[in-house]
């Protein structure tokens, strides 16, 4: 059952606001008569720790740690520039780097 919760979540509601969502989770709970359930009434309380994926339509920048953001953008800057390159050339690719991470963003969100 809590597969099909996530699968209906991913799928339906990621782009609803959450009122919506809380809306629809509650009546999918008594559509399925599982409503007199603790599990599943824990699981709505805590709905303030669902994975932040689920709502990719809102900005979570406070949930990544620092030092992961900053490995992370290395990382990312590495994959297009090498340690003997020159600013110039750094400046020259920062451009489309740039554009390739929001394209690629782009992409995720949709």
């Amino acid at each position: 059952m809590n597969r099909l919760l996530v699968i209906y979540l991913k799928t339906k509601t990621s782009r609803k606001d959450l009122t919506s969502l809380y809306g629809t989770y509650i009546s999918n709970l008594i559509k399925l008569r599982r409503s007199d359930k603790r599990w599943f009434n824990d699981m709505f309380e805590l709905r303030d720790k669902w994975i932040p994926t689920y709502f990719s339509d809102t900005r979570m920048p406070g949930l990544m740690k620092t030092t992961l953001r900053s490995e992370s953008m290395n990382s990312f800057f590495n994959t297009y520039s090498q340690s003997g390159n020159l600013l110039l050339h750094f400046m020259m690719n920062y451009d489309t780097t740039i554009q390739k991470q929001r394209n690629t963003q782009k992409e995720l969100d949709h």
